[in-house]
């Protein structure tokens, strides 16, 4: 029975993730931070971890533990959205959410490379986002969070001497999770005065996309990113990037054509930034 770690599985993308791989004959090690998200994944026979990584003694606890040691494969998913104008963005969450999104999953990869490279092979994939390449409005701190990911994996597969470790990026666009509903805590909790911002009529309409519940048109499920993970493990050559959902696909291709002010007037209408 191959052995996966996944992070992030309180909820949404990694719990999902965590019930497939476990339904499909992977004993799964679910990383969660709080004892109250534990049940719905221990009654499953998924064995529980907890680790903040945002506390690097965290990290080095957890991957001491001896059955981390044995892992075939991880899922790198542990994060969490913000929402803000590059020029209203308090530097004190982006230093937080620097230390969640981007270095707390580094410090998880170089560790998982490691017992890789001891075992001689091992397969990696980290969520990503459509942001971390195309730049979207009130997503610039959480897009360079991602960015950074991309650029670490990019750079680590031709750094990578052993073909048997593999790495992948998994980029969707909008999912329906209680992802948003964190990023909408973040925005609420800022605190960057947006009363007199120049952008107050668009932090209102985007404050309206967070509260709002309902699947939209082109939005992806849990699911959708679960059956891309179960692709990937199963590949004989993983690819670069996993893209997932039809925005993100279209925005991959679009800007590989189309100048980049055009890409970026594209944005603007969307986003109601132009008339």
């Amino acid at each position: 029975m191959q052995k996966i770690l996944i992070t992030g599985c309180s909820s949404g993308i990694g719990l999902t993730t965590a019930l497939t791989l476990q339904n499909l004959g992977w004993q799964v090690i679910a990383v969660i931070r709080d004892t109250k998200d534990a049940p719905q994944l221990e009654e499953r026979g998924i064995i529980v971890k907890y680790c903040d990584q945002t506390d690097p003694q965290q990290i080095e606890k957890l991957f001491n533990d001896p059955e981390i040691q044995t892992i075939d494969a991880v899922f790198l998913n542990a994060g969490y959205g913000f929402v803000s104008a590059s020029e209203d963005t308090d530097p004190e969450q982006l230093r937080q959410l620097l230390n969640c999104n981007l270095v707390g999953t580094w410090d998880y990869f170089n560790r998982c490379v490691k017992i890789f490279r001891a075992k001689g092979q091992g397969r990696i994939l980290i969520t990503s986002s459509i942001v971390s390449f195309v730049a979207a409005p009130f997503r610039s701190a959480y897009g360079a969070s991602k960015a950074g990911l991309d650029v670490m994996v990019k750079t680590f597969r031709i750094e990578n001497d052993n073909p048997k470790i593999q790495v992948s990026l998994i980029n969707p666009g909008p999912v329906i999770s209680n992802f948003r509903q964190r990023a909408l805590k973040e925005y609420q909790a800022s605190q960057t005065s947006r009363t007199n911002s120049h952008l107050k009529e668009q932090y209102l309409e985007q404050e309206k996309r967070l509260e709002n519940k309902d699947r939209k048109h082109f939005t992806s499920t849990p699911e959708d990113i679960a059956q891309v993970v179960v692709k990937a493990l199963n590949s004989k050559k993983q690819k670069v990037h996993y893209l997932v959902g039809i925005p993100t696909h279209f925005m991959w291709y679009l800007q590989k054509f189309i100048p980049e002010t055009w890409v970026e007037k594209f944005i603007r209408k969307t986003y109601k930034f132009e008339k």
